[in-house]
């Protein structure tokens, strides 16, 4: 799927979640149908904005992290927001947040029909930038507010009250002690730097030893 650069004219994608199973045939069926149903309204729409462009579905959707969605193989980051990454800990390492809140944008979609507009696109990552809705319900806000994602304000501070909502009730993440992703990765890259140093350093001596006994 070809996705338009920053500027352009947001996107409608429009798809079932697809469960596993014998359901899935069925639910392509009903997918297929809402397409053909939808497709007059969206065109509608869409033939208002100059440079829209309409992306049609191929394949499944699916949750792969409490902020990236899937289309097929086309991966959607949710604007505005960052959940706790798959190997993050919190609690001096005794809890897992990232699968949890994975689950919980499953529990909000709720097997609604999910809508995303692009309003940007992630070169570096090579994926589609986009608010994200089921129904008329903010993705994006529910999860902040829910607590399992926090407020990207280095990008926007639209959900930025939210969050604060979220720190007051102590909800999802904001009970246990964790720190948001980005701050958990340049921990990581820390603590990767130092053990190089060390890694290092025991080279160095090794061959000072060496070089002392020969």
């Amino acid at each position: 799927m070809d996705f338009p650069a920053r500027g352009r004219v947001a996107t409608n994608i429009v798809q079932f979640p697809v469960a596993d199973g014998a359901t899935r045939s069925a639910e392509n069926r009903s997918m297929r149908n809402l397409l053909a149903l939808a497709g007059i309204g969206i065109g509608a729409l869409l033939a208002h904005a100059a440079g829209a462009q309409t992306i049609t579905p191929q394949g499944g959707f699916t949750v792969s992290e409490g902020d990236t969605v899937k289309y097929s193989r086309q991966f959607i980051r949710m604007f505005g927001i960052e959940a706790p990454r798959k190997s993050q800990t919190c609690d001096d390492g005794k809890w897992n947040p990232g699968p949890l809140s994975k689950q919980a944008l499953v529990d909000l979609i709720g097997g609604r029909p999910v809508t995303c507009y692009q309003v940007d696109y992630d070169k570096q990552l090579n994926r589609a930038v986009a608010r994200c809705y089921a129904g008329n319900d903010d993705l994006q806000e529910k999860m902040v507010l829910a607590g399992w994602a926090w407020a990207l304000k280095q990008s926007s501070d639209r959900y930025a009250e939210q969050e604060r909502e979220a720190i007051a009730a102590k909800a999802g993440v904001h009970g246990h002690r964790c720190i948001p992703p980005w701050e958990w990765r340049a921990r990581q890259r820390v603590v990767k730097g130092n053990s190089k140093s060390s890694l290092n350093c025991s080279a160095a001596c090794w061959m000072a030893r060496t070089s002392s006994v020969t």
